[in-house]
């Protein structure tokens, strides 16, 4: 009698795992590095309405000025769309790629000044004399800006304590969208500008380190790329946009 015996296979970790809407995330973001920087140009800040028709003389035209004085911290809320997950042979490391969202929210304050000079018009150009002013109005502002992130992570993963504890590092390839609302004092008086307050990088490139225990992470990523904050001829505010919070996978 043949007795025969068939020892089962070892089974073997996916080489590759993908996973879509798995993680969410919470956290904090502020401007961090932070620097003054003048901008001098007197084209910069105009509003292009004129008023005064045929009469060159009562020609006006509005120069608005936002100087920021104060930029709060503010909170972000994500998701992942998708994670794909590959092993790097046999070095213990994993390849992490995928798509996430990221929105964030933050508020400040400063100083405005909106001043009416003079203008000219001729065969379609426009002449302006910012010496030559009529008026000013000056005061305070409050602004509201809100921040849309696709971002295209490329991350390598070390696990250091089985499947409990993983350190990952890598960058995120960011597309950035931002949309500030100033308060009402303003646009009444500036209601044909189109204010450009918060001018990040639509492209960003933001180096993030992660370190993830079971299903919760601990996160820090940092845009490399400057965002300018202010409107206008005046004293602007730059710095680097920096993200910190928590995450946590769903399964």
């Amino acid at each position: 009698m043949n007795i025969q015996s068939a020892a089962q296979p070892l089974a073997e970790k996916p080489i590759k795992r993908v996973s879509w809407l798995n993680e969410i995330e919470f956290g904090m973001t502020t401007l961090v590095g932070r620097q003054s920087i003048v901008t001098t140009d007197t084209g910069y800040g105009f509003s292009f309405s004129i008023s005064g028709g045929n009469n060159v003389a009562n020609n006006r035209v509005d120069v608005l000025k936002l100087t920021p004085k104060t930029i709060n911290p503010g909170f972000s809320l994500g998701f992942a769309i998708r994670e794909k997950t590959r092993k790097i042979g046999n070095t213990g490391l994993n390849f992490i790629t995928g798509s996430r969202f990221r929105y964030s929210r933050f508020t400040g304050s400063g100083r405005f000044e909106i001043s009416q000079i003079k203008a000219t018009v001729k065969d379609g150009v426009v002449t302006y004399y910012p010496d030559s002013v009529y008026s000013t109005k000056a005061g305070d502002y409050k602004t509201v800006t809100s921040s849309f992130q696709l971002l295209f992570p490329f991350m390598v993963e070390r696990r250091i304590q089985e499947k409990h504890l993983s350190i990952s590092a890598g960058l995120n390839l960011g597309i950035h969208i931002v949309s500030s609302k100033i308060s009402d004092n303003i646009k009444d008086n500036y209601t044909n500008s189109l204010i450009t307050y918060i001018n990040p990088q639509f492209i960003q490139f933001q180096p993030i380190v992660k370190a993830t225990y079971k299903r919760t992470s601990v996160y820090l990523s940092y845009n490399l790329g400057k965002t300018r904050i202010g409107y206008g001829s005046t004293k602007n505010t730059t710095g680097n946009m920096m993200y910190f919070g928590l995450a946590y996978k769903l399964y």
